[in-house]
């Protein structure tokens, strides 16, 4: 690629020493052609992102499961967990179960949320970010959920599922008694800046975005 011409290096980095900067420029192996130097920065924003959303949970992370997709399973994935240390587990071919509520937040979250459009503009994205926030935020402190605990069965004999009381994921984590005094403080404080009708309205307000801005264009591919 044009990175890896010589004289344009020079150039640019003679350019930048005039104004007292700093010249900065991938190594020459990766600038080969486009598509490396594509790959390299998907790999940086990939660590990145994934940096950055360890650092949202209020505890410690030891562990991430996925399911057998190439964008989880390679290389770079396996550096970061094991420079995070992290431990890395997958699920097994063909076996759905492995990654039950994973799949089952795709839609009870992700696509209940914003359905099925393509989104795929710095504005969407940008928008996507703040409604993933908000999203949480409603989820993890207001919404309540129940957990199975075991079976019983009814007069016949047949086989019922029993579930604990609903509480929300922020209760749940409270009760777990994994935070110190500190961290639980700080997330007593967050919740109460919270407003669940506030959350509620931005929420629609970005869903009627999105769609307008999305609705055409994902019709046009079908």
């Amino acid at each position: 690629g044009v990175a890896a011409n010589g004289a344009v290096r020079g150039a640019l980095e003679a350019l930048a020493g005039e104004h007292g900067l700093r010249f900065v420029a991938p190594p020459l192996w990766l600038c080969t052609d486009n598509a490396a130097m594509i790959a390299w920065a998907g790999v940086e924003r990939f660590a990145a992102g994934l940096t950055d959303l360890i650092l949202r949970f209020p505890f410690g992370i030891n562990g991430i499961h996925s399911d057998n997709g190439g964008e989880f399973i390679n290389h770079h994935l396996a550096k970061w967990c094991t420079q995070q240390e992290i431990t890395f587990t997958r699920g097994r071919p063909s076996r759905s179960n492995d990654q039950a509520h994973v799949e089952q937040k795709n839609w009870t979250v992700v696509r209940a949320t914003v359905g099925y459009y393509r989104y795929d503009t710095a504005i969407q994205r940008e928008l996507l970010n703040r409604l993933w926030d908000l999203v949480c935020d409603r989820l993890n402190y207001f919404t309540p959920t129940t957990k199975p605990t075991g079976y019983t069965a009814d007069a016949i004999g047949r086989r019922r599922r029993v579930y604990d009381k609903p509480r929300t994921p922020y209760q749940r984590l409270l009760d777990a008694g994994v935070l110190n005094p500190a961290q639980q403080q700080k997330l007593a404080t967050y919740k109460t800046s919270l407003n669940v009708v506030e959350i509620a309205a931005e929420i629609d307000t970005i869903q009627q975005r999105l769609i307008a801005l999305a609705a055409i264009p994902t019709r046009r591919l079908e």
